[in-house]
């Protein structure tokens, strides 16, 4: 095939006169000429180092822009959110500490007493997470370091005298008179006096038990009964009321008092009737009951005042007003920090915008600077190659006769006279594989027309006169046809042979099984005995 010559350009008098102004006035018309002149390899090398040159700028300034934003982000990072992280977790675990020591004060359930120790850990972790904070590089630069060191100081301080009275509020809890004082007057002051009083009315019973049954001793009897059993009773509603505190303890109490003050009453204005030893009873009695009376006031004035349970009057009074004093200082701080974090990030979103407005300039320049890139190369290069594809796709699509169009006389040109001579070459090869392919649907056919037993020998007789490969393979599949044939007739014949000896060897066998069976033995022997006797008959009727 004969090579296409290379189209050289030649501009006439009227593409001269179509110039642009740029490609006519120094020093426009001198980098055009360049540009005309130059390969394609220094012109992309030019084009993309002007293009990362600007990209390097540009990045340059959003790298500048940025460093504020970074330094408020980082800022953020380092001291805003784990402040703020830690402030809000100090003031949950002190909150946890106040209700598991209030629990366990009302409750005694040791289990809030470990829980208490847990979170007391977690709440000092807390502080010296703050501490080490406010203690890093760069954390003291901050113009809020000083509010923040104050505040952790009085927490501090107010943590100290708190860590000091929790102690003091477990051992009131674990000691059940010290922390109850109305129980404490009935242990300490009033079971004495109510020993006394048990004793000695016993020893009178018991006495007057032994005395001669008269009816005026039987009725001493009776009041002794009834004052002893309604100073019990009196007894039993006053321990009730001080160990719970129930209004109905205390009504069991004044009821059963008026009763015992109505026989004591009765038993002191029978004096005369009692013995020696009995008025020695009386006269204890007398004394310690009026001493014990004086008491039961007393604790109700402890059980229903604010000193009724001492770990909780001491809780309420001096550890809930530290408690509150640190929560205090905890939001106070947990809603500067926050204050503060929402004030970096605004400021981080300004330094943002900023650095992202650099950014959008230089990216503007940085496209401009492409698009104008995009331009000469599309002129340059990527027009010629463009055009070359479309005669690639028209090839593709099956047009076979298309040409490139070859108007430089650069790398291009050279590029489109190879793809002309290439394309010359693909029609004449595709035209002879499309014969051969022609030749192979014949075979094809064949074999389909073997598969189904409709195929004549003599369709492959002019493939079968080629000398390439294709012929050699028609005269094998030629030969194979034929012995193919040969082999199915005789298969047949022998198949019909062979059902015509298994179907008489098949009924042979079919009678020996049936004579020989003993079914067809017992009637013939039936069918015998039927003919002697029908013999028989006929022999009589004879």
């Amino acid at each position: 095939m004969e090579e296409q010559p290379v189209l050289a350009i030649k501009s006439s008098p009227e593409d001269q006169k179509k110039r642009r102004w740029y490609e006519v006035i120094p020093p426009f018309s001198i980098l055009m000429t360049l540009r005309r002149r130059l390969k394609i390899g220094p012109k992309l090398i030019i084009g993309f180092g002007i293009l990362i040159a600007l990209m390097l700028v540009g990045y340059g300034l959003g790298i500048s822009a940025s460093n504020l934003a970074t330094q408020e982000i980082n800022r953020t990072t380092n001291l805003r959110a784990p402040a703020t992280l830690a402030s809000a977790r100090a003031q949950a675990n002190l909150l946890e500490l106040v209700a598991d020591l209030q629990a366990y004060l009302a409750l005694g359930d040791s289990q809030y007493k470990d829980s208490y120790s847990a979170n007391q850990a977690e709440f000092e972790s807390n502080l010296d997470e703050l501490e080490s904070i406010l203690n890093q590089a760069g954390a003291q630069d901050s113009p809020e370091y000083q509010d923040l060191a104050n505040n952790l100081d009085k927490l501090r301080a107010n943590y100290d005298q708190w860590s000091t009275l929790v102690p003091q509020l477990f051992k009131l809890r674990d000691d059940q008179l010290r922390r109850e004082p109305g129980l404490r007057i009935l242990i300490v002051d009033a079971t004495p006096l109510i020993n006394t009083v048990i004793v000695n009315s016993g020893s009178m019973i018991k006495t007057q038990e032994g005395r001669e049954p008269t009816k005026r001793n039987i009725e001493v009897m009776g009041t002794m009964a009834e004052f002893q059993s309604s100073f019990y009773a009196m007894v039993a509603g006053l321990r009730g009321y001080v160990t719970t505190g129930r209004d109905s303890f205390k009504f069991e109490y004044k009821a059963n008092f008026d009763a015992n003050k109505q026989a004591w009453e009765i038993l002191t204005q029978k004096r005369d009737l009692l013995s020696q030893s009995q008025l020695e009873n009386l006269s204890k009695i007398e004394t310690a009951r009026e001493a014990f009376l004086k008491l039961p006031d007393q604790m109700f004035e402890a059980v229903e005042g604010e000193h009724a349970r001492e770990d909780l009057y001491l809780f309420r009074t001096e550890a809930v007003p530290l408690a509150n004093t640190m929560i205090q200082i905890l939001a106070d701080e947990t809603t500067l920090q926050q204050d503060l974090l929402q004030s970096d990030l605004n400021n981080g979103r300004e330094q943002l915008g900023s650095a992202q407005m650099t950014s959008i300039a230089a990216a503007a320049i940085v496209l401009l600077a492409g698009l104008i890139l995009a331009w000469a190369i599309g002129r340059d290069i990527a027009r010629p190659i463009l055009r070359l594809a479309g005669t690639a796709r028209q090839i593709q699509d099956g047009d076979l006769a298309a040409q490139a169009e070859v108007t430089t006389e650069d790398e291009i040109g050279f590029l489109g006279n190879a793809f002309n001579a290439m394309t010359s070459k693909l029609r004449e090869t595709l035209q002879s594989l499309l014969d051969y392919l022609e030749q192979v649907k014949v075979v094809m056919g064949a074999a389909a027309a073997v598969e189904e037993n409709r195929f004549e020998i003599s369709t492959l007789d002019q493939l079968a006169k080629r000398d390439d490969a294709l012929g050699q393979l028609a005269r094998v599949f030629q030969r194979m046809a034929r012995e193919v044939r040969l082999r199915e007739e005789k298969l047949k014949q022998q198949v019909t042979e062979l059902k015509i000896a298994l179907d008489e060897t098949r009924q042979k066998k079919k009678v020996a099984e049936i004579t020989d069976s003993q079914y067809f033995k017992d009637l013939q022997k039936e069918a015998d005995a039927l003919r002697n006797i029908i013999s028989g008959k006929i022999e009589k009727q004879e």
